[in-house]
Formats: C-alpha cells, structure tokens, sequence
C-alpha cells in the first residue's frame, strides 16, 4: 500500500525545510525512502494484529503470516458417537513459497475403539497435503480483508483391512475458497467447499463460518485470549445426509512463538448420518513457530 500523498508531502516538506541546499534528485531518494518506511511500517502493524488476533480453531484463515506460515500445528481430537470412539492426534505444517503461496501437509495418528467392545485399532490415518493461494487482499487503518483458495489432496494412506478401518481407502481432492475479515476488536472468516471422493462415492459439500473476539487489551509482544465460535457443516447432495455442528473454543497467544487451543463441537443437525453421527467432539492442541 502506498503512503498518501498528503503524508508524503509533510515529510518532504519538513525535509526541504531543513535540506534546502540538496538538490532535486535527492529530495527524491528521500521521498522513495520514507515511502519505505511507511510501508514496513503497515506491515509490521498488520502482521502484529494477525498474530494477536489468532486464527480460527475449526475454521480456515485467509492469514499466511506468523503461526500460519511458518509454524507447526499439532492437536487431539476425541470425538465421542454412538458406533464408537475416535482419537486423531494430527501435525500440520505450513510453508511459505513466496508471500502469497503456501504449500504445506497434515500427518494423523489415528485410533479407534468400537462400542460393541471390538478390538481397538490405531495406526497412522489419510495424509494429506495443501496448497494455498491468496487471491485479494485490502488493507485498512485497523483491518484487513482476504481471501485465499485452498485445494486439498488426501491420501488413502491409512489401512482399511482392520475393523474398523483407520482410513478411508479413497483419493480426496477438496478446492475451498477462505475469506476474512480481521480488525483490533474481532475476526470474521468463512470456508466455503466441495470434496471429490474416488471409487464412484458421492462427493460432500462443506462450509465453514467463525467469529473471534479478544478478550484482554492488544499489546506487543502479543499476549491475549481469543473467545471464537465455529459453524461447521458438510454433507451430501447425492444422498441427503448433513450435519451441522456449533464449535465454541478458547485460545491463549502466550507470545509470538506460541498458541494454546481447546474447543469442543456439538451437533445441532444430524441427518442421515447413523452410527457414525458425532455425539460430541474435544479439541486440544498448540501451534508453534519454529522458523
């Protein structure tokens, strides 16, 4: 963003009042270098704010900056339904190509234990692997506004032969498109996409919507509990099935190298679901940056 022009014109003002004898030429060099310098400086502003807002728990962020670039995420989640109990222990790592693009992969350790007292079975899950592009940004005094696209490849690389099964046994090609809008008092993202099943299985829809707030005043470095509250749902057009799930969670930014996480999901809708139909879910995990 480039610094306004009245700006620009008081600090070349108070320059030539104090620099009358510098030619033309430099006056220019000083005019590109306190550009610069405004520029840095909205940068280091929107990046502190990103990083004390903290991003979504259940929801994608639009954000590639702090924890969200070069950071890993690592969570449990235990997730309670009536066919059964289910403990994914994932690492997420995200990596910065260039400023708008990021690639990055998810590893799950997987374990399950059936209600009809079947033998537990664990081992590793699907990975998968991501690529983000940022396609719009706009920056504000306070805020910022953007928008990514997110495609998604899982990796049928957890077993099927156990009972029950660690893994899907099916290629996953998921595109979302992820916004945000994200000012010193409250985030707001959103997640909207559809998920391609190989082996003729019908394909789910998926969207995403979640509201954080911070609870302490903003200071740097950033230390700061973030409220947010999730809408998760997917489902089927094929088939009819849906579920609609209500995610509130709490964070604590400890600094800028460290979040904590937990939050908990509760179904609202549950269509066509069966056994399988979460009857709640627990979330704890950290991220952490590392370079």
């Amino acid at each position: 963003m480039a610094m306004p022009d009245s700006i620009a014109a008081c600090a070349l003002s108070v320059f030539r009042t104090r620099f009358r004898q510098l030619p033309n030429i430099e006056f220019l060099v000083m005019k590109h270098a306190v550009d610069r310098f405004w520029r840095v400086c909205l940068l280091l502003l929107l990046t502190w704010q990103a990083e004390a807002q903290g991003p979504p728990i259940f929801t994608e962020t639009p954000i590639m900056l702090g924890l969200e670039g070069r950071g890993v995420r690592t969570f449990g989640k235990y997730v309670s339904a009536d066919g059964g109990h289910t403990y994914v222990q994932l690492v997420a790592v995200p990596y910065n190509v260039a400023t708008r693009f990021q690639v990055g992969g998810a590893v799950p350790m997987v374990w399950k234990t059936p209600a009809d007292g079947g033998t537990r079975q664990s081992g590793l899950g699907d990975v998968s692997i991501f690529l983000k592009q940022q396609v719009f940004q706009k920056d504000g005094k306070g805020r910022t506004l953007r928008a990514l696209l997110k495609a998604t490849l899982g990796l049928p690389t957890g077993s099927t032969s156990s009972e029950p099964p660690i893994g899907s046994g099916v290629w996953q090609t998921g595109l979302a498109a992820v916004t945000g809008l994200i000012t010193t008092r409250f985030g707001v993202y959103t997640e909207l996409g559809y998920r391609w099943l190989s082996e003729g299985l019908p394909g789910r829809y998926f969207y995403n919507v979640a509201l954080s707030v911070p609870l302490l005043p903003q200071q740097y470095p950033p230390r700061q509990i973030n409220l947010s509250v999730d809408v998760n749902g997917q489902g089927s057009a094929s088939n009819g099935n849906h579920a609609l799930l209500l995610s509130p969670g709490l964070q604590w930014i400890a600094g800028r190298k460290l979040l904590l996480e937990s939050g908990v999901q509760l179904p609202v809708v549950e269509a066509g679901l069966g056994a399988g139909a979460p009857n709640f879910a627990w979330l704890f995990g950290a991220r952490v940056l590392i370079f």
